[in-house]
């Protein structure tokens, strides 16, 4: 006979193992891509605003001009230095105005 216990650890297991093979059949997984737990981040960075930042950008929920468009608080969601829509991957992978300072962070994470 199975103790409470041990039903809750199992029905958890179970929950879980849906959540995540529903996950990796729907197309938000297509969209989005693996993602890290919002659990595990901490062992990154060690530094709580560094922790913010990163569950930020994994929820794309940084603010920027075309977030900030989306909810008719700005007027321009363009980037004005390459005129495109200046959301969070336009900044992150291919905003000219910041290329060298990708190009930086890139050579240090190859090196660690």
């Amino acid at each position: 006979m199975d103790i409470p216990e041990d039903v809750n650890a199992n029905l958890k297991k179970q929950s879980y193992l849906i959540s995540e093979t529903n996950y990796f059949s729907s197309t938000y997984y297509d969209l989005i891509g693996n993602f890290p737990d919002i659990v595990t981040i901490p062992k990154w960075t060690q530094n709580r605003r560094q922790d913010i930042l990163i569950a930020r950008i994994i929820n794309r929920m940084i603010v920027t001009p075309a977030l900030l468009n989306r909810f008719n608080l700005d007027s321009h969601p363009f980037c004005n230095s390459c005129n495109e829509v200046n959301d969070l991957l336009h900044i992150l992978l291919r905003c000219r105005k910041y290329s060298t300072s990708r190009l930086h962070l890139w050579q240090k994470l190859e090196y660690r």
